[in-house]
């Protein structure tokens, strides 16, 4: 969606005055990003994204450009393939779902299938509720949930939402979103719906409420709320995680990127992105075999300067085994452990404490720990404590539990 460009590089402006204030507030970075080949497309905004067998699909972006380009990770390649058949592509939905994209409301009602197998499109049944721009989707038993958006490119927003079943090709409306909004972001988390982000309908305000859709209640509830909320950010899933970042956002830094962990209801500030000078709203985001992927976009804060960088993001993960023999890290942990971590290490200093969920993804990293350390924040389950000395290192198992501060 481009807002007012005005009003777009007013909210860039401050909003990079607001990053250089706060930019000495960092998390551990977690994760790599690995620059990738350009994406070679006309127009590189609000474009189309979405995952296929193994490979990625970007294209339909802005000012109607209908190009529909194929990335394959395993070469690093771009193929040009079959154009978007649509009418208009003004930030248009795309989710994969039975092994086709589906892709559409893009400043009109039209829908379409796409077939990576046979580069094909289908126009399927038109969406029911009103043309609309940088509305979001995601699937949940096998069906597409479509809403949210903006009736224009700079005013307004929707609240309704619809459900799409491939195996009848007809719509449904579902119960409204709980507030109306434009330019959010919309992810499934093991065939569960999310929602959220975005702006109101006077596009002042940048909400950072998110939403969980339940299937069977057709009800939605809140969920935390992201810590650096945002609009016309990007958006990807990698296994039991959503990765969001980007956008415009007046909290913290737009390049800031944050995993969502359903699981705990919590959110966590992941690697940056890489580029801090060019980093941009509009982009893309999207999952490929087990890495993520985001890109493209409209500079900031420079409007209208069109970024065609892509980058892969890396996972940062751990073996969930328990390392032995450590030569010189002694290390003896009190377990279980209720929300008060304590240890002993006799005649050894600890330089570092990792400690991963048992998927080896790090949920904390402590320079100098000292024992008593404080981990209300996890919840009751297994983890992995990496013990850092200088010359070595030690893995424990640690089963934490609210019972033992009982």
């Amino acid at each position: 969606m481009k807002t007012n460009i005005m009003h777009k590089f007013l909210l860039k402006t401050i909003g990079c005055s607001v990053f250089l204030i706060i930019a000495n507030i960092q998390a551990a970075a977690q994760g790599t990003w690995t620059k990738k080949a350009d994406y070679p497309g006309r127009f590189s905004w609000s474009c189309a994204d979405v995952s296929l067998n193994g490979k990625g699909y970007i294209g339909a972006g802005m000012r109607n450009v209908r190009d529909w380009y194929q990335y394959d990770p395993a070469t690093n390649s771009w193929t040009r393939k079959t154009d978007y058949p649509g009418t208009e592509t003004m930030a248009p939905v795309a989710v994969a779902c039975n092994n086709l994209a589906y892709v559409g409301l893009g400043g009109d009602k039209e829908f379409y299938s796409y077939n990576a197998t046979t580069d094909t499109w289908r126009r399927l049944a038109d969406f029911p509720g009103q043309v609309r721009h940088q509305a979001v989707a995601f699937t949940s038993g096998g069906k597409i949930y479509a809403g949210l958006g903006g009736p224009t490119v700079s005013t307004g927003a929707f609240s309704d939402f619809y459900a799409y079943d491939p195996g009848t090709d007809a719509w449904s409306q579902i119960a409204d979103f709980p507030v109306p909004r434009v330019a959010g972001i919309g992810f499934s988390i093991n065939d569960v719906g999310y929602a959220g982000c975005g702006v109101d309908a006077s596009m002042a305000t940048i909400s950072d409420q998110m939403y969980k859709y339940n299937v069977a209640t057709n009800s939605w509830s809140a969920i935390a709320p992201i810590p650096g909320p945002s609009y016309i950010g990007s958006v990807f899933v990698l296994g039991n995680y959503a990765y969001a970042g980007m956008g415009i956002c007046d909290v913290y830094p737009n390049y800031a990127v944050w995993r969502y962990d359903p699981a705990g209801n919590s959110w966590s500030r992941m690697a940056d992105y890489p580029d801090k000078i060019n980093c941009w709203d509009e982009g893309v985001g999207l999952a490929i075999n087990g890495k993520g992927y985001m890109g493209l976009g409209d500079a900031m804060p420079n409007p209208g300067t069109y970024i065609k960088d892509f980058f892969e993001y890396t996972p940062e993960t751990a073996g969930v085994g328990e390392q032995k023999n450590a030569a010189d890290a002694t290390v003896n942990v009190s377990n279980p452990s209720g929300n008060e971590l304590r240890w002993t290490a006799p005649g050894t200093l600890i330089d570092k404490l990792i400690i991963y969920d048992m998927a080896g993804h790090i949920v904390l990293k402590q320079s100098k720990p000292a024992s008593g350390l404080d981990i209300s924040f996890l919840h009751d389950g297994n983890y992995l404590l990496e013990f850092h000395t200088r010359t070595d290192k030690k893995r424990v198992k640690l089963l934490k539990t609210k019972s033992m501060d009982h």
